[in-house]
């Protein structure tokens, strides 16, 4: 059976959780990056996978065909076993799956925004408030769900990622989350990953991005922030 092929575009985006639990769980794969200027010959190929609903980023392992992120993190960890046993903490990754979401997608809109610089203050304000209620989550925790890694925590990190590398303090009174952050990037394969010259930390977003587009850190410096 030939390796599992993980298709997105060449960047983090929405498919960095996935390459992770992939590395993590030791597993070989083809991690194919399609760049921007390839988006032609995509969107003419999309149709002819043999997808219900064709997309990226997608997962093709043996007869199994996945789209949409979060499908495919949970597929990925239910086959390395990261996929909570017990209703009650299935019932609890139901509800942190959203929460996770919810502070993703409000970060990466914001960063979309032509006008980010000049609402960078509501920005911090507004995610703040959501790290504020994560913190205090943390406060017994190891992870999302207890002591046992999960495939939630893969999705956390990504996005928590994005947040000091464009608010490089805004984890200062959040000891919860920096723990988390730190055990998780303590791993030995999410450590060699973030090591190797597979990991690429840049781009995030696509290039139409007012920051995160690029390869490189192109966060403009504003006074006073």
């Amino acid at each position: 059976m030939s390796n599992p092929a993980l298709v997105y575009w060449d960047l983090r985006g929405i498919c960095e959780p996935a390459r992770m639990i992939l590395e993590y769980g030791g597993m070989e794969y083809e991690d194919r990056r399609l760049k921007i200027a390839e988006a032609k010959s995509w969107f003419a190929e999309k149709f002819c996978l043999g997808m219900d609903f064709p997309n990226l980023p997608y997962l093709i392992d043996g007869d199994i065909k996945l789209t949409e992120s979060w499908a495919i993190y949970r597929y990925l960890g239910k086959k390395l076993n990261l996929f909570p046993s017990s209703d009650e903490n299935q019932r609890q990754a139901d509800m942190l799956q959203g929460v996770i979401n919810d502070i993703k997608s409000a970060f990466a809109r914001s960063m979309y925004n032509v006008d980010l610089y000049d609402k960078i203050d509501e920005i911090r304000k507004n995610q703040t408030a959501k790290i504020d209620m994560m913190e205090k989550y943390f406060t017994d925790r190891k992870f999302l769900l207890g002591d046992d890694l999960s495939f939630l925590d893969f999705a956390l990190y990504e996005t928590f990622d994005h947040h000091r590398l464009f608010f490089t303090d805004i984890f200062d009174k959040s000891p919860g989350i920096q723990r988390f952050m730190d055990e998780f990037e303590s791993m030995k394969p999410i450590s060699e990953y973030l090591k190797s010259d597979r990991y690429k930390k840049f781009p995030i977003y696509g290039p139409m991005a007012t920051w995160g587009g690029k390869s490189e850190n192109d966060r403009k410096q504003v006074a006073n922030l």
